[in-house]
């Protein structure tokens, strides 16, 4: 008697890879991919034959961040950053008349410095205060909010008007330390 062979079924491979590659399509359609923005800031041109300007003390608001999120403002400690943005604002619009800050607006420059071992969001809290406290005193001075001075449009002439308006004769001198 002859045995009949068992057959093993054959299954098709050639649908496996259209399932592969539908796969693949699905997840790359619905991964979500964070966009990172980092910083903005605006880097000055480099100039290779000019020496620094020199600027008087006078001119200069400093501010340093420790490894523990700890602040020195211009020799003082401070707890937190309460007050500081007023102090930014006195020191910026002081136009000569105090020794202690600034002699114009146009010369005033503030300072950032930070511990190398201090955090990424220590610093960036320090920088947007410094940021907010110019934004202030350009909003104050077109008779805006601080929100809706952020919001003009420089694209719209009248808006840019308010803007530069704003802005004039009071540049966003924030410099960025190298960490010590």
């Amino acid at each position: 008697m002859i045995k009949p062979r068992k057959c093993t079924p054959v299954s098709s491979l050639s649908s496996s890879a259209d399932i592969a590659f539908l796969l693949l399509i699905f997840f790359l359609t619905t991964t979500i991919i964070n966009d990172e923005k980092g910083l903005l800031l605006k880097l000055p041109p480099k100039i290779d034959s000019q020496p620094p300007v020199p600027n008087k003390d006078r001119n200069l608001y400093t501010i340093k961040v420790n490894a523990k999120g700890r602040l020195l403002v211009n020799g003082k400690l401070k707890k937190n950053m309460q007050g500081i943005s007023l102090e930014i604002h006195r020191f910026v619009m002081n136009h000569g008349r105090l020794k202690e800050f600034s002699e114009k607006p146009s010369k005033a420059v503030v300072s950032i410095a930070t511990s190398r071992n201090a955090t990424y969001s220590s610093f960036i809290a320090v920088f947007n205060e410094v940021q907010k406290s110019y934004y202030q005193i350009y909003a104050k001075r077109v008779h805006l909010t601080t929100k809706q001075f952020r919001e003009l449009d420089v694209n719209d002439p009248v808006q840019r008007e308010l803007y530069q308006l704003g802005r004039e004769g009071i540049p966003m001198n924030i410099s960025i330390s190298d960490p010590f």
